[in-house]
């Protein structure tokens, strides 16, 4: 797991580090089109290095509860397979890309019931 949290906090600084570019950015551009009340620039350059750096923060929050927890419920699945624990699938239902390995997780899993079912009923002294 160390590689993948050494993955998110890559992304945690970008999100933040393109959240606060966006805030610094932001006053030159509204530069343009607005004529400042005497002493409200500060405030407004203030007020969107804020909102910047708060979007990089709800960015990597919304990172976390949307894909980051179905892939620990994936990881889960696949150590309980790896431990011989077939009556469950992974949990994971989505045509998105990343859940592809969970599909192929829970395939698995059916199929190796079928077959040790299959087993069973040729063996059933076992």
């Amino acid at each position: 797991m160390a590689n993948s949290s050494s993955i998110l906090k890559q992304l945690q600084y970008s999100f933040l580090g393109f959240g606060l570019l966006m805030g610094i950015v932001f006053p030159f551009y509204a530069n343009i089109f607005v004529n400042w009340k005497e002493g409200m620039l500060v405030w407004f350059c203030l007020g969107c290095i804020v909102a910047g750096i708060t979007i990089g923060i709800v960015n990597h929050k919304l990172l976390e509860i949307l894909l980051i927890r179905k892939l620990r419920l994936v990881a889960v699945a696949a150590d309980r397979i790896r431990k011989g624990d077939l009556r469950e699938g992974c949990g994971v239902r989505s045509s998105e890309r990343h859940s592809l390995h969970a599909n192929h997780l829970c395939g698995f899993c059916r199929r190796q019931q079928r077959l040790n079912a299959i087993c069973r009923r040729q063996n059933p002294q076992r």
